[in-house]
């Protein structure tokens, strides 16, 4: 028995998005791939017009329309194929579904030709809006990072010895054309020799501590032209999966100005009052500065979380940027209040929860109770990075079994002590037991670091209570 395999089976059949179009640009064909990029079955499209079946809703002066039909006229007139590159064409998802959707295509339009005329041609399209929306997220990300004139991107791999250097980097390290994927011995090259071991055995000594662990130091490096300078580093180790050799994505900034003005100060400043008032003016520009720079990093990790298609590392980043920022905000109420060594913590919460309430869903509600009190600084960003995770926690793990909730952060003075809770109306439910999460082990850290004594128990209306009681010298 042979088998015959008709053309218009083959043609739907064939692995790739295409449709045959005669020269009344009318459907005569479709492969199985066209049909489902654009949602439309053989019956809707076969004997239709192009244009009838997916109008131009395109407003612009040269409508995408026009680009597309231009092309087939050409095409038909010449013979020839005519590709085109990336164009914006909206279509509704569906013949039912009127509202059209963003899309971008690439296309190439080949003619078929019957005795030498041609009688019609292949439309191979393809869909390329993730791509573009992607790239444009990426341009979003650069021009962010571009912003902060003097800070570097970079993304070391100690397995194979390789740095994915930014533009940025290569030329802090006067290093022209030592970008993207390269050997990171040129820039090890760069490195003080008196801080070269140092800075290999930091990495070697984390190469295998836990994703997530932040790897932080300062050292030197001697350029061609520049000679001496100071680079700080902030990275964090990253793995693609649990087994995977680690990688460290980083951010080096250029702070000699900033260690030279510390020379000169302690050189040449011999009187108390102004050596107080220059260390002064000097941090409160570190701290508007600090601000300004982890407020744009917290946006660049909203934005990679909101485009990671991994639901665990979308969390990571989310919980990343939520720390970064509760961070950003002391620094922001330090420059606000022109203090560098305490801060008013009753006000300060009020911010804290403020931006929180921001980035939790909307069905969830977060409250706040305080009263005036002054700590340090340093007990304030704990407090901040302690206040962040539990009502992360409460957010992530009191409501599993429903959609609204409320959170309460309360805060009031017990002769020297600071009574601080986090409470929930969820399920009673903690994080789960025997988890030990990066925001646990801050949890732990912080606790440790303010000499706090902590309880967890059930609310008397139900939920989840965490009480923290922090001592404060008054």
């Amino acid at each position: 028995m042979t088998l015959k395999i008709g053309a218009a089976d083959l043609l739907s059949s064939l692995p790739r998005s295409f449709a045959i179009i005669d020269l009344d640009m009318i459907f005569l064909e479709a492969s199985d791939g066209y049909l489902e990029l654009t949602g439309r079955t053989r019956e809707q499209l076969i004997g239709s017009h192009v244009f009838e079946r997916f109008p131009d809703v395109t407003s612009d002066a040269a409508s995408s329309g026009d680009i597309v039909r231009n092309s087939f006229r050409r095409v038909f007139e010449t013979g020839r194929p005519d590709k085109l590159d990336t164009y914006y064409y909206p279509i509704a998802p569906s013949p039912d579904d009127g509202a059209p959707q963003r899309r971008w295509w690439r296309a190439e339009n080949r003619p078929v030709f019957r005795n030498g005329r041609v009688v019609a041609l292949i439309h191979d399209v393809e869909d390329v809006t993730a791509d573009v929306i992607a790239q444009r997220e990426r341009d979003v990300r650069d021009r962010l990072i571009e912003s902060l004139s003097d800070v570097a991107t970079w993304q070391f791999h100690p397995q194979s010895q390789t740095v994915i250097a930014s533009a940025a980097l290569a030329e802090m390290c006067e290093l022209d054309g030592e970008t993207g994927d390269v050997l990171v011995a040129p820039y090890l090259d760069r490195v003080h020799p008196d801080d070269l071991e140092r800075v290999v055995s930091i990495f070697a000594a984390n190469a295998n501590a836990p994703a997530g662990t932040s790897v932080d130091f300062d050292f030197r490096v001697v350029t061609p032209q520049a000679g001496e300078r100071w680079f700080a580093c902030r990275s964090e180790l990253v793995r693609s999966e649990p087994n995977a050799p680690a990688a460290f994505i980083g951010l080096s900034i250029d702070i000699t100005e900033a260690k030279m003005r510390e020379v000169e100060l302690t050189r040449t400043i011999t009187e108390r009052d102004r050596l107080i008032e220059q260390k002064e003016v000097l941090l409160g520009e570190v701290n508007h500065r600090i601000k300004n720079s982890l407020q744009i990093v917290s946006s660049i990790l909203k934005l990679d979380a909101s485009h990671a298609h991994d639901e665990n590392m979308q969390g990571r980043l989310q919980a990343a940027a939520s720390r970064v920022q509760a961070v950003a905000s002391v620094h922001e109420l330090i420059y606000r209040a022109g203090q560098v060594d305490t801060v008013e913590f009753g006000e300060y919460l009020g911010d804290l929860c403020r931006a929180m309430e921001d980035s939790l869903p909307l069905e969830i509600a977060l409250i706040h109770e305080s009263v005036p009190l002054r700590v340090s600084t340093d007990r304030a960003i704990s407090l901040a990075l302690l206040v962040n995770e539990l009502v992360a926690n409460s957010a992530t793990h009191a409501f599993r079994d429903r959609k609204d909730g409320t959170i309460a952060v309360r805060a009031a003075v017990n002769e020297t002590r600071l009574e601080l809770s986090v409470s929930d109306n969820g399920d009673g439910r903690p994080e789960a037991p025997g988890h030990r999460g990066l925001g646990t082990r801050i949890i732990a850290a912080m606790v440790s670091q303010l000499e706090a004594e902590l309880r967890q128990f059930r609310g008397t209306q139900g939920g989840h209570v965490v009480h923290l009681s922090v001592p404060i010298d008054r």
